[in-house]
């Protein structure tokens, strides 16, 4: 739930997640770090896990920090839209 992921980031807690990588998230994460294709397509990659540790009204958007190194995404991290929680 939205609100409740905004509260526990509030508090000061980053919120664990998991998800399966497909092709459409390496792309993403190659590109400009806005992960807005959903449902994932092409060729699965596995299971990834990652921290959702803040979040912008303005744009409707949460900033998940990356384990992939600062290199790509938009340096370490990406954003995901609230419409894709």
């Amino acid at each position: 739930d939205v609100n409740e992921i905004i509260d526990a980031i509030d508090l000061g807690y980053p919120v664990p997640c998991a998800f399966d990588v497909y092709q459409s998230f390496i792309t993403t994460w190659e590109d400009d770090g806005i992960w807005d294709i959903y449902p994932n397509s092409g060729t699965y990659r596995g299971s990834h896990a990652v921290c959702i540790i803040g979040y912008d009204n303005g744009v409707d958007r949460f900033l998940v920090q990356n384990s992939w190194g600062t290199t790509d995404g938009d340096e370490g991290y990406f954003w995901v839209p609230f419409s894709m929680v």
